[in-house]
């Protein structure tokens, strides 16, 4: 353990606050797979809603006040991007 490590947790135990450190330590760590899940969701979401909208008819996406290169640039995205 390095020295500045040595001192922050002495500082932590010091002050009484350990375990509110492990309490906040423990809820991440407990979060982190239901958050994982959350963002593999909205990925699929956006995937499937591209593929959607490439499908669309010219007619529809006038509908819906599209054009076919606005559908083209929305279906070409990477899912991560919102």
């Amino acid at each position: 353990m390095s020295r500045f490590e040595n001192n922050a947790l002495s500082s932590t135990v010091q002050t009484g606050d350990l375990s509110a450190v492990l309490t906040n330590l423990f809820r991440a760590v407990v979060q982190l797979p239901e958050k994982t899940i959350g963002h593999l969701y909205i990925w699929q979401t956006r995937i499937d809603e591209r593929q959607h909208i490439r499908q669309l008819s010219d007619a529809q996406l006038k509908d819906i006040g599209w054009t076919r290169s606005a559908a083209d640039a929305e279906a070409g995205k990477v899912f991560l991007i919102p």
